[in-house]
């Protein structure tokens, strides 16, 4: 475990990071689209529109966040079922998957 925080923490801070650009991405979108008060909202008056909208957004954060330099080196684990699929594949050591999802609980 304490060879992992070693080697791994620079990776563990990068998915902290990328898991907290993600939320305020969600947060920004959210209210973007779906405040009351906001213009997109108003100009959009359809409710599923809205929601496509949404879905493209968070999927275009997304795909930026793991092909970003940081997802590149850390893996982009911001999901545990990521992290614990690629564990049962053998491509992530225990330890590493203790600290990738434990992140994901805080």
């Amino acid at each position: 475990m304490r060879s992992a925080i070693g080697q791994h923490w620079p990776e563990y801070l990068m998915e902290a990071a990328l898991l907290g650009c993600f939320i305020v991405s969600a947060s920004f979108f959210a209210t973007l689209l779906e405040h009351p008060g906001s213009p997109l909202h108003s100009a959009i008056p359809e409710t599923f529109l809205r929601r496509v909208l949404m879905g493209l957004a968070m999927g275009s954060t997304l795909v930026c966040l793991i092909f970003s330099p940081w997802g590149k080196q850390s893996g982009a684990h911001m999901n545990p079922s990521t992290t614990l699929t690629f564990w049962r594949l053998g491509k992530v050591a225990g330890a590493d998957t203790c600290f990738y999802t434990s992140r994901a609980h805080t």
